[in-house]
């Protein structure tokens, strides 16, 4: 499991739409590579007090590492960076 902190939450959103081989999702483990914004998702009936509450930022995303080449998936990364 990998954590991203974003400088925005529109910015997570533009991450993850610009990811090409990894996948978006709405749940994680899997045996490809997931990534999930969690406060629009799994944390999205959450106050944003609650959410701060539990360490939960509108910044940050969760990628799930799959059986991917790692090489490829850093590539990824970095070209949706």
């Amino acid at each position: 499991m990998l954590t991203i902190d974003l400088d925005s939450r529109e910015s997570c959103h533009r991450f993850i739409d610009r990811l090409q081989l990894i996948h978006r999702a709405t749940n994680l483990f899997d045996n490809r590579t997931l990534a999930i914004h969690p406060a629009s998702t799994i944390f999205a009936n959450f106050s944003e007090e609650q959410r701060k509450a539990m360490d939960v930022l509108d910044t940050t995303v969760r990628i799930s590492v799959g059986l991917e080449c790692v090489d490829d998936l850093y590539d990824d990364i970095l070209q949706a960076l």
